[in-house]
C-alpha cells in the first residue's frame, strides 16, 4: 500500500481540485447574478425611457391644443373688436348722411319760402346766400366729425392689433425633451474551469503537501517502514 505521504498528497490534491472547481462555480454564479441584474436594469431603463417619451408627447399635444384654443379665441376677440369699430364708423356715417339730407331739405325748403315771397333784390339774394352758408357750415362740421370718428376707428383697430399680438406672444410652443435609449449592458464572461491547469495545480499542491509531510516526519526522527513493518518508527541512533 502507499505510504501516508502519498495518501496525504493525493487527498490534498483532490481537495485542492475540488476547491478550485467550487471557487470557479461560485465566481460564475456571481457573474451570472451580476449579468442578470444588468439586463434587468437595462429593461427598466428602456421602460422608463418609453414612459418619458410618452409623457413628453402627451405634454406636447396638450400644450399645442391649449395654444390652438387660445389662438382661436384671440382671433375671434380681434375680429369682434374690428367689427365693433367698423360698425361704429358705419353708424356714424349713416347718421351723418341722414342728418345731411334733413339739413339739405330744410335748406331747400327755406330757399323755396324765400323765393315764394315773390320779392327780389339784394335782400333776397343775401337770404339765399345765408341759407347756403348755414348748410355749408353744417356740412363742414359733419365731415369734420366723421373724420374724427374715422381717426378714432383707426386708433381702435391698432389697439386691437396690439392686443392680438400680446395674446399671441403668450403662446409658448412646447419644446419636447429628447430621451436617448439606454446603452445595452456588456455582460461579463464566465470564468473557464480549465480542468487541465486545475489538475496540474492540484497535483503540485498534493506533491508539496506529501513532501512536507514526509519532511516533517523525518525531521521528527521517524522513518517509514511500510505497513507491514509497523509504519513510521522512531529512529534509534546507534551507540558510538
Amino acid at each position: 500500500m502507499c505510504p501516508p505521504a502519498v495518501i496525504v498528497g493525493v487527498l490534498s490534491a483532490g481537495l485542492g481540485f475540488m476547491q478550485h472547481q467550487q471557487s470557479v462555480a461560485a465566481q460564475n454564479r456571481q457573474i451570472e447574478v451580476a449579468n442578470q441584474n444588468a439586463v434587468a436594469q437595462f429593461e427598466v431603463s428602456k421602460l422608463q425611457t418609453e414612459a418619458n417619451r410618452f409623457r413628453e408627447q402627451q405634454q406636447k399635444m396638450s400644450t399645442e391644443l391649449a395654444n390652438e384654443t387660445s389662438e382661436f379665441l384671440a382671433q375671434r376677440a380681434f375680429e369682434k373688436e374690428i367689427a365693433g369699430v367698423n360698425l361704429q364708423v358705419t353708424k356714424a356715417q349713416e347718421e351723418a348722411a341722414i342728418k345731411k339730407r334733413e339739413k339739405k331739405l330744410e335748406a331747400l325748403s327755406a330757399q323755396g319760402e324765400i323765393l315764394a315771397t315773390g320779392k327780389g333784390g339784394l335782400n333776397v339774394v343775401n337770404l339765399l346766400a345765408d341759407v347756403d352758408a348755414q348748410f355749408g357750415q353744417y356740412d363742414w362740421n359733419s365731415n369734420r366729425n366723421l373724420a374724427f370718428v374715422g381717426a378714432q376707428g383707426t386708433m381702435d383697430k391698432k389697439s386691437a392689433n396690439i392686443r392680438l399680438a400680446s395674446r399671441r406672444s403668450q403662446l409658448n410652443p412646447y419644446i419636447t425633451r429628447t430621451y436617448i435609449d439606454p446603452a445595452r449592458p456588456i455582460l461579463a464572461p464566465k470564468v473557464k474551469k480549465n480542468t487541465g491547469l486545475a489538475l496540474l495545480s492540484a497535483g503540485l499542491q498534493g506533491a508539496s503537501a506529501g513532501m512536507s509531510w514526509s519532511s516533517s516526519a523525518a525531521g521528527a526522527g521517524y522513518e517509514w517502514k511500510g505497513w507491514g513493518g509497523g509504519g513510521y518508527q522512531k529512529i534509534v541512533p546507534k551507540p558510538p
